[in-house]
């Protein structure tokens, strides 16, 4: 499946690991705001529930029109996970409800977002 808005993501990506230290660990909240704020895909939260493994706190986003989970930060749990992590939502891996424990700072949200303003508008000369 071709998702026209990958691009995209792989900016929003780079813009994290420039601007938040030690990402993509506890990051995942920030990274979902990002790609709501920016591309409208809806925030989630709930478990990354791993076959064999416990189940931890995490947040994703939602591509509803296609059915699909959008991850950015899923390799914070395994080195063999993808940096962009796209899973459809029948999915098992990827659990919706719950209440994450970690908080997010809005100014660092606002920090990626002008990071990737910059970013594109650097590109468009």
């Amino acid at each position: 499946m071709v998702i026209d808005y990958y691009p995209e993501l792989e900016e929003i990506r780079g813009a994290l690991e420039v601007t938040v230290g030690g990402f993509p660990y506890s990051s995942c909240v920030i990274a979902a705001h990002v790609v709501q704020e920016t591309l409208g895909l809806r925030l989630v939260i709930g478990m990354y529930a791993p076959t064999g493994f416990s189940r931890f706190s995490h947040a994703w986003n939602y591509d509803g029109r296609r059915g699909l989970y959008i991850d950015l930060t899923q390799d914070q749990f395994s080195d063999d996970r993808p940096k962009i992590c796209i899973l459809p939502d029948s999915t098992d891996i990827l659990q919706e409800g719950g209440a994450l424990s970690s908080l997010f700072s809005a100014p660092v949200i606002d920090d990626v977002i002008a990071r990737l303003s910059f970013v594109r508008q650097t590109r468009a000369i």
